[in-house]
């Protein structure tokens, strides 16, 4: 009996390292859209405002958590928006991974993997051209 289960356990721990097996990360988040927070933004050279929500996306299987920023511009307003420079959060843990833009919106990519549903973060942009 003692051989089996010594067996048993070099084979979960070969599967393991391998990656045989995938284990998620935070399993009691995987879900979409977990948390919504308003972001700020500066205002863009031409003085207009605009305003932005920010989603938390779904854990995948291997642990990565990413918050989406989208910035839009007011309804009315007679701009386009053609890029992002600058997005930033003063959380030293979140990492900015990549930015995107319509003609209506500006978005940012941020890596996280440190919050929670209830968890209140700011995130900036500045510099999206209009």
């Amino acid at each position: 009996m003692n051989v089996f289960k010594k067996t048993a356990a070099k084979v979960v721990i070969t599967a393991l390292l391998f990656g045989l097996v995938t284990v998620p990360v935070n399993a009691e988040v995987i879900t979409s859209n977990v948390v919504e927070q308003k972001a700020t933004s500066d205002l863009s050279p031409n003085g207009v405002i605009l305003t932005g929500e920010a989603t938390k996306d779904k854990l995948t299987m291997y642990g990565y958590l990413y918050i989406t920023v989208t910035w839009e511009k007011k309804p009315g307003q007679n701009v386009r928006i053609t890029g992002i420079k600058k997005a930033w959060t003063t959380d030293p843990y979140m990492k900015l991974q990549n930015t995107s833009c319509s003609s209506s919106s500006a978005t940012a990519y941020f890596y996280d993997n440190t919050h929670i549903a209830t968890d209140s973060i700011k995130i900036y942009a500045s510099e999206i051209q209009t």
